[in-house]
């Protein structure tokens, strides 16, 4: 329930860019990864360069454990964003 209340803003927040830019052909992703689900943004700037933002998260997990007399309680949560460029330098052979 957490990650869709973090993602459906975001699709929300990016689709009047995507509207608007049709004509930059702005990409707007969802999909999986191993950080959790994912939101993410691509622009080409020419044939061979794009630049890509990304956001991914909604994985957790805690464990409480005791061993002994110890009790250990941990959290774990995994997500990220970035930037990134992407250059493929044969695409216009």
């Amino acid at each position: 329930m957490s990650i869709m209340l973090k993602i459906v803003p975001l699709v929300l927040a990016a689709a009047p860019f995507a509207a608007q830019a049709q004509d930059a052909k702005l990409g707007v992703g969802l999909g999986a990864s191993t950080m959790g689900a994912e939101l993410e943004l691509v622009y080409p700037y020419s044939q061979s360069m794009s630049f890509r933002g990304f956001y991914a998260g909604g994985l957790s997990q805690d464990f409480n454990e005791t061993q002994g007399d110890v009790d250990y309680d941990i959290k774990a949560k995994l997500g990220g964003f970035g930037a990134l460029i992407d250059y493929h330098p044969f695409a216009s052979c």
